[in-house]
């Protein structure tokens, strides 16, 4: 559902309902080889990959508006329930995501300033426990300046909070990995026909 309620303004709803017949999917699984050390078969903990169904429900809002002359807001939220068809995770499947952009634009230049969140989600498996990422946002800003009709010039900068990436196995109490990617700042000139 739809509805433009003023110029260059518009409020959304969608729904959602997956039914995938194919996804990737891990589990542990145990295996018996050879030990070359011990000379001797052993039992290995492994991380297998298969195929599987799976089923992914959920809603869509999204609201945009001009509010004060060129300036203007957007924000989008989903919710995502998506799981196996044994109940388990889907990997990468955030149930909560949501962007927050302000932005400014008029002939010649335009400025936006975006932060983007996501839920905690699974990433895979890794010796024999589930592997999540917490969940965090991220604040990301461009500038594009238009010099003639031709030649633009752009500025990106990512992650400007600087967020550290948490990784945890079954829960928040047994850390696996913390990452932190740092700033990335981009400067570029774009050319057209």
């Amino acid at each position: 559902m739809e509805w433009y309620f003023a110029p260059k303004s518009a409020l959304s709803l969608g729904l959602f309902y997956m039914d995938m017949t194919s996804v990737v999917a891990q589990r542990n699984v145990s295996g018996t080889y050879f030990n070359s050390k011990r000379n001797a078969d052993a039992v290995y903990q492994l991380t297998e990959y298969f195929n599987t169904k799976a089923k992914n429900k959920g809603a869509e809002l999204s609201y945009q508006q001009p509010v004060l002359g060129n300036f203007g807001v957007l924000a989008n939220y989903t919710y995502a329930d998506g799981k196996l068809d044994d109940g388990g995770e889907m990997l990468n499947a955030s149930k909560d995501t949501y962007n927050l952009t302000g932005f400014y634009e008029d002939n010649s230049f335009s400025a936006r300033l975006a932060y983007n969140y996501r839920s905690t989600y699974k990433v895979g498996v890794d010796r024999g426990a589930s592997q999540h990422v917490e969940g965090s946002g991220g604040l990301a800003g461009s500038l594009n300046y238009k010099i003639n009709e031709h030649v633009s010039l752009t500025f990106d900068a990512l992650n400007l909070t600087n967020t550290t990436v948490k990784m945890f196995a079954e829960n928040k109490d047994q850390p696996r990995a913390f990452y932190s990617n740092g700033r990335t700042f981009y400067l570029g000139l774009r050319g057209k026909m």
